[in-house]
């Protein structure tokens, strides 16, 4: 999973917990009489929809920041494979002159 993946993972965990949020606040709002369950069912439904909307809006502005950083910062599993070869090969020297 790369780090645009994650990203987008930690915000719809934090929209699920935002929506129990906004559905216990309707409860309790219907309970005290301040507004009728439809009242507050189409005000969650307004509110997840924005907030979906937020979150669509977000997942494109990463996404384009992303794509101006990657060809400065990409990194092949080439180059990354080269270089996990090169450490073993210092660190096969380092325990050669350690033990000589």
């Amino acid at each position: 999973m790369n780090i645009f993946d994650r990203m987008i993972n930690l915000g719809l965990g934090t929209f699920s917990l935002t929506k129990e949020k906004i559905e216990k606040t309707m409860d309790e709002m219907v309970e005290r009489g301040e507004m009728n369950r439809e009242e507050a069912k189409r005000t969650m439904e307004d509110l997840i929809q924005r907030g979906e909307e937020q979150r669509d809006q977000l997942r494109v502005m990463v996404r384009e920041e992303m794509d101006k950083w990657s060809p400065d910062y990409s990194t092949t599993k080439t180059q990354i494979e080269n270089l996990e070869a090169r450490i073993n090969e210092l660190e096969e020297k380092l325990n050669q002159a350690s033990q000589g």
